[in-house]
């Protein structure tokens, strides 16, 4: 099977996690920012990206057994 779309959005998750942190340590020197905002965005982009890796791992789990 092909996981390379599933890698993609790992990717992109990862990538828009680390630019919503840049825009908020530069945000911050401003005005103060809601911790529950920053805890939903960080837990959602890196939901995204662990949900990603479980269709290749239950794959490899499940194919190992089997072999």
């Amino acid at each position: 099977m092909n996981f390379d779309s599933y890698r993609t959005i790992a990717e992109i998750s990862v990538g828009l996690t680390g630019f919503i942190g840049i825009v908020l340590v530069l945000q911050h020197r401003d005005k103060s920012f809601s911790q529950l905002g920053l805890a939903t965005i960080l837990g959602t982009s890196l939901g995204a990206m662990m949900f990603s890796f479980v269709p290749e791992f239950l794959l490899n789990l499940f194919s190992a057994d089997n072999a």
